[in-house]
């Protein structure tokens, strides 16, 4: 849903929302190089739910947003959660496979990606349609806190 960001910054009449997609990979490019000593210092689980957290957070932070520094807040809360859950998730797709299957895995696992966000994509587009882009974020936020519950609450059979 971070495509629909520079016309969300137009709709609330926000200059520069572009810094968001800095802000963004600068946070997500520096959590990935302090990920290595995390990982071994955290559990997969603690890991995840952490992740999860925070792009709940930029979601909802983008949908009460009407300034850059609003934005730029979303940027790093999502910069941050992006940036420890997929490689956690790739480390557990590699976890589960043979050393002959990882580049088939990695390959699937980065195909599933990109096929949930473009089809994220032209849902919440639809979406947004009809409710517009703050409840967008916001929906879009609760829907991810409910998944954050489900794995809290099934957090013994996933990891």
């Amino acid at each position: 849903v971070i495509v629909f960001i520079s016309q969300y910054g137009k709709e609330k009449g926000v200059a520069g929302v572009g810094y968001y997609f800095t802000v963004y990979a600068l946070t997500s490019v520096l959590v990935r190089l302090f990920f290595p000593k995390l990982f071994t210092h955290f559990r997969t689980g603690v890991l995840i739910i952490s992740s999860v957290f925070f792009i709940v957070l930029s979601f909802l932070t983008l949908g009460w947003s009407h300034s850059l520094a609003g934005f730029l807040l979303a940027a790093v809360f999502y910069g941050i959660g992006y940036g420890f859950i997929l490689p956690t998730m790739n480390a557990i797709v590699l976890r589960h496979c043979t050393d002959n299957e990882r580049g088939s895995a990695t390959a699937t696992f980065t195909a599933a990606l990109d096929i949930g966000m473009s089809g994220g994509a032209a849902i919440w587009g639809w979406v947004s349609m009809w409710t517009g882009f703050s409840l967008m974020y916001y929906l879009c936020g609760m829907l991810v806190l409910m998944y954050l519950l489900l794995i809290v609450k099934f957090k013994r059979i996933l990891f």
